[in-house]
């Protein structure tokens, strides 16, 4: 369970930063953003950003199936999306399908102390 409602607020906490500066990022945002640009510029980051990336031999379904599940949960940030595709096509083999919900948890910094 995350510790606000608001997609960044998580992390301007972290970052001791005013709860103003998680504002701009209002939930409106995530309505607004290009999702299927999203999606390619991903797949184009699991493809390019590695030579050796294992996403370069996968079936296309599993590359936009993972694709697909960074953008939603990177949207509305490219940078976000940039730097998972790139730590994704960086490992050795590919992670369980996004549908099996087990490499797409939140990290602990983003749940509430227990």
């Amino acid at each position: 369970m995350f510790a606000f409602g608001r997609p960044w607020d998580h992390l301007a906490t972290a970052l001791d930063l005013p709860p103003a500066a998680a504002a701009r990022h209002s939930p409106h945002l995530l309505h607004d953003v290009d999702l299927p640009a999203l999606t390619t510029y991903t797949m184009r980051g699991l493809l390019e950003s590695n030579p050796t990336s294992p996403y370069r031999s996968a079936l296309p379904t599993q590359l936009r199936a993972v694709a697909d599940a960074v953008a939603k949960a990177a949207a509305p940030s490219f940078l976000v999306a940039l730097i998972t595709s790139s730590t994704l096509a960086a490992a050795d083999h590919i992670p369980d399908p996004p549908r099996r919900g087990g490499w797409h948890r939140p990290c602990r910094a983003a749940r509430r102390p227990a």
